[in-house]
């Protein structure tokens, strides 16, 4: 009798140690596409010199690109002129500051930095505080 007992609940721990692993197997299945998504939308850099991102990097762009966004819809939804408009042009900018520009939220996060900031600061962490960035320089 103990021994039918043993044999029946040794069956069902077996039963639900395969559900659970099947489960397992199938949410890192999703994860993986889900990040798999996103990093063919987000900007990341060139695949050629990267051989592998991790998921916290592909979540940190992530997130700055959704902040980036936000302040981008509110800068852009101003009512310019023609002639300022061409002022604050993406190329005008960059061409006028020799390619040094870093944009910052009001909580000082990096949203985004210029290759040129990259290069001659040192600053590629988007999502990192920007003056905790510069007072290490």
């Amino acid at each position: 009798m103990i021994n039918i007992l043993m044999t029946v609940l040794t069956k069902n721990l077996d039963r639900r140690r395969e559900s659970s692993r099947f489960a397992a197997r199938d949410r890192r299945g999703k994860e993986a596409d889900i990040f798999t998504d996103l990093k063919v939308v987000i900007p990341i850099v060139d695949e050629a010199t990267v051989t592998h991102v991790d998921r916290i990097a592909i979540l940190r762009v992530a997130l700055t690109l959704c902040r980036l966004r936000k302040v981008a819809t509110k800068f852009l939804k101003t009512n310019l002129t023609e002639e300022h408009r061409c002022l604050w042009s993406e190329t005008t900018l960059l061409e006028c500051l020799d390619g040094f520009l870093a944009i910052v939220d009001l909580d000082g996060i990096i949203l985004y930095v210029s290759e040129s900031v990259s290069i001659y600061l040192g600053l590629t962490q988007m999502g990192d505080d920007f003056r905790e960035s510069i007072s290490t320089l």
